[in-house]
């Protein structure tokens, strides 16, 4: 069994494994999108001659924790064919990682992966709560086997229901604030990186690669969002748009502002979700470890739902949260609710929601998931 990062020549044996195993597109132009010119992107593979029976990914990023800055991976695609588990193939993948210096950051992952990881020296630092607003009748009743006249008729109340209830309204203190859709992330928004505490640097080359998914890999539409008020940029937010299962999704992937203030963190989800709403989202969802933004995202009417932990592996130092959120936007940031491992289509089939269970969700500020079997 050989363990090499991905070259041209492992290149061909790793289509075979993803082609496999995800639903996702297998054109040239989505597999040197995805593998070839993703910024800061490392990813090995397992090879048991010419196949390829294992593989991670790891997006480098640059943290600040306090001051100072880190190089830590965001760990994702984290996948061991079934036959191959026995073997550990999957582990020494992730000890590769830990090995190769820096600190690994994550959130979630399957129930096996959650009791595995903590035997490697990862850390839980947060726990990450992820918030939902429905915004449409067809969300609120998209998992209900009623009658299709039954349901058209429940869908018309509850569109109106939720265009009162839960639709993001504008307060008071909103008035003067403005949200504006820009092409994406520049340098000048960038230096607004959300405060002290651990958090990733924002990257502009990131935001950029992201972009350019929509159209080789059918990721959906990003929306960059300026948030100012009487000229003075106060944040900003990264969002995305994509359809599954006939609905569209809203996931604040991102939302950074110049200070933990409770009346700017909910102004600024509100308006936010009210610029994905404007763009016709059944719904919204984000993940937040930080105290401010999940204040902020109840007082604008989010449902809180599950919660999964945030966990460091560190070898060099000591790593603790401050004010604010940890802030990847690695895994979900590019893979779509249906895109799950094909041994587990026949019961994602049946579930409710992947994307609400964890599986495939990932995070609005926070790092980015280790998810997937070994």
């Amino acid at each position: 069994m050989k363990i090499e990062r991905l070259t041209g020549h492992s290149l061909e044996p790793l289509k075979h494994l993803v082609e496999e195993v995800w639903r996702r597109p297998r054109s040239e132009a989505y597999y040197r999108w995805r593998y070839g010119e993703a910024p800061g992107l490392l990813t090995l593979v397992a090879l048991e001659g010419a196949r390829c029976v294992s593989t991670i990914s790891a997006f480098q990023k640059q943290y600040r924790d306090g001051d100072a800055e880190l190089a830590c991976l965001e760990p994702f695609d984290w996948y061991t064919l079934p036959e191959m588990r026995a073997t550990g193939v999957g582990l020494r993948l992730m000890k590769s990682l830990m090995n190769s210096g820096p600190p690994l950051v994550g959130i979630g992952g399957s129930t096996l992966t959650r009791q595995m990881l903590p035997r490697l020296g990862f850390r839980t630092v947060a726990q990450a709560t992820q918030f939902v607003l429905p915004l449409s009748g067809a969300y609120i009743l998209r998992d209900r086997g009623w009658p299709a006249l039954a349901k058209n008729a429940a869908r018309i109340v509850l569109d109106a229901a939720a265009a009162v209830w839960f639709r993001p309204a504008r307060r008071p203190f909103m008035a003067r604030l403005e949200f504006t859709r820009v092409a994406q992330l520049d340098a000048e928004l960038a230096k607004i990186d959300g405060g002290t505490g651990f958090r990733s640097v924002p990257d502009p080359a990131f935001h950029e690669w992201l972009a350019k998914g929509s159209a080789v890999a059918r990721t959906g539409d990003y929306v960059t969002v300026a948030i100012a008020r009487r000229g003075e940029t106060l944040g900003w937010a990264l969002a995305r748009l994509y359809r599954a299962r006939g609905l569209l999704y809203g996931v604040i992937l991102d939302l950074r502002l110049k200070r933990q203030d409770a009346e700017l963190g909910e102004a600024a989800v509100r308006g936010v979700s009210r610029v994905l709403a404007g763009c016709g989202a059944d719904s919204v969802r984000a993940y937040s470890t930080c105290a401010t933004l999940s204040a902020a995202y109840r007082a604008a009417g989010f449902r809180a739902a599950e919660k999964l932990p945030a966990m460091v592996r560190s070898r060099q130092r000591e790593v603790a949260l401050g004010s604010v959120a940890l802030s990847g936007v690695a895994d979900f940031a590019f893979l779509t609710v249906h895109d799950f491992p094909a041994e587990r289509a026949a019961t994602a089939a049946a579930a409710p929601d992947p994307g609400l269970r964890g599986r495939m969700v990932r995070p609005s500020s926070v790092a980015a998931g280790l998810r997937d079997d070994r």
